[in-house]
């Protein structure tokens, strides 16, 4: 409130704050939240798209200034106008609404298991190969899970996949793959779920000038190297994603440089 008392000041005082300078506004709001939300690992700051470019390179400013460096995601949006932003931290809304969960290549089962220790409501499906899905079986029971997280084994290119569940997790798969094999992906979900079901893709993003962070940059040249994959950016993977089906796509900050990307079928 006090941040938008003083704009309002300001711009009475001098009509050409707001003619010369329109991006003092978000400036002012953004520095303001930050100093709020330090405790917050992870920001996403949504603004208009034509003011991507001139915001850049201050948002990171101010954002080392407040001890954010490397934790602010600034994101374009299309339905925005003039000087609005939003900013979105984490707070537990990705799996509202969401009572099972399809974990795709889920591995060891980490993130079903974390997922089912938190939210006593969520049933999930762990569906790798067999070898795997026995692992995760293991450490499904180890955790004393078994009623609410089963394991189904499968290759997530060929075999049928599990029907039923609400949602579709990929946990750091897409980085994995290249683009043609992640819309194979993003295609066998959207066809899984229901209609209003959700995709979830849990990664770590580029920019979306694909100049940092350093980690996910880093982590980018391993999966060149090792995989067929590569670090994409949410507008990547929100393309991807909308070109199987989906709509209303969105990024949720998640832990340390990881983010959740959302869409709904």
């Amino acid at each position: 409130e006090a941040t938008k008392l003083t704009l309002v000041i300001a711009r009475k005082i001098s009509p050409a704050l707001s003619r010369h300078e329109p991006l003092f506004g978000i400036e002012a709001i953004i520095r303001d939240f930050l100093h709020q939300l330090i405790d917050e690992p992870h920001i996403v700051v949504r603004v208009p798209e034509n003011l991507i470019d001139d915001l850049k390179q201050r948002i990171d400013d101010i954002a080392a200034g407040c001890g954010f460096a490397g934790r602010v995601v600034l994101l374009p949006d299309p339905v925005m106008n003039g000087n609005d932003c939003r900013l979105e931290w984490a707070d537990g809304g990705a799996v509202r609404n969401i009572d099972s969960i399809l974990d795709v290549a889920g591995g060891s089962g980490s993130l079903s298991v974390a997922i089912a220790a938190n939210h006593p409501g969520i049933r999930s499906t762990i569906m790798d190969l067999g070898p795997v899905s026995e692992i995760a079986a293991s450490n499904v029971e180890e955790y004393g899970l078994s009623d609410r997280v089963s394991t189904v084994a499968g290759d997530m290119f060929n075999d049928p996949w599990p029907t039923g569940h609400d949602a579709v997790l990929f946990g750091n798969i897409f980085h994995d793959w290249d683009v043609e094999s992640c819309g194979r992906l993003a295609q066998s979900a959207y066809d899984a779920l229901p209609p209003g079901g959700t995709v979830l893709l849990h990664e770590i993003l580029l920019d979306e000038d694909k100049s940092g962070p350093l980690l996910a940059a880093c982590f980018s040249v391993t999966m060149l190297v090792y995989e067929k994959g590569k670090q994409y950016t949410f507008i990547e993977l929100k393309n991807m994603l909308e070109k199987a089906g989906f709509t209303d796509c969105r990024v949720i900050p998640a832990f340390g440089y990881y983010s959740l990307v959302t869409a709904t079928k």
